[in-house]
């Protein structure tokens, strides 16, 4: 998965969600920023989508607010800085193992 292709994702689950425009531009905008000044943070977003078995549950659960992330969503935590905990929490979730 490529930089176009993370921001896709999250786009199109966005306006399936028909949040207010501004509203999913400015996240899409600073999520981006964020994908190309960490290229890792693609690769989460890949290996949810292989985590949670389809783009669907991925896309959740990248937009939910999770306890364990301080009640941040794994994308805000990602643009907080904490993708390696998106990504041992997504590890977790591969494996079975408890989040």
């Amino acid at each position: 998965m490529n930089l176009e292709a993370a921001v896709a994702f999250l786009s199109a689950g966005l306006k399936r969600e028909k949040l207010a425009l501004a509203n999913r531009d400015k996240l899409l905008a600073k999520f981006a920023k964020r994908l190309k000044a960490d290229h890792s943070l693609v690769d989460i977003v890949e290996f949810s989508q292989q985590a949670l078995e389809n783009e669907e549950n991925a896309y959740w659960w990248l937009i939910q607010d999770h306890l364990l992330l301080g009640g941040r969503s794994p994308v805000q935590a990602m643009l907080d800085g904490d993708g390696a905990r998106v990504r041992q929490l997504l590890a977790n979730i591969e494996h079975s193992m408890p989040v």
